[in-house]
């Protein structure tokens, strides 16, 4: 098995600058923003989570602000282990750290 040190560096590098601009996006202001909520950086604690957008009264809201949250990182997780999953294995092998 041929392993390509350069190809694993370089998606490594996009998933990680993927993963710090999906990172990046606040769900909790978007929900609150399309569904008419409010700042909600000036309601309760000042927070943009799930648990400040369900103090605006909105289930929906914060239940959508939790799924977005969780799932940009679940996302990246999972297509970084898709990716590395086996690449790090042989690297690992072929390093002879086992």
């Amino acid at each position: 098995m041929n392993f390509d040190l350069t190809r694993a560096a370089e998606l490594l590098a996009f998933w990680a600058i993927a993963g710090y601009l999906l990172g990046a996006i606040p769900f909790g202001i978007v929900t609150a923003r399309v569904l008419g909520l409010g700042d909600l950086r000036q309601i309760g604690s000042g927070n943009i989570g799930a648990t400040n957008v369900l103090r605006t009264g909105s289930k929906l809201g914060a239940a959508l602000t939790l799924i977005g949250d969780a799932g940009k990182a679940g996302l990246i997780y999972k297509h970084l282990f898709s990716f590395f999953s086996t690449e790090i294995f042989y690297a690992f092998i072929n390093a002879d750290l086992f």
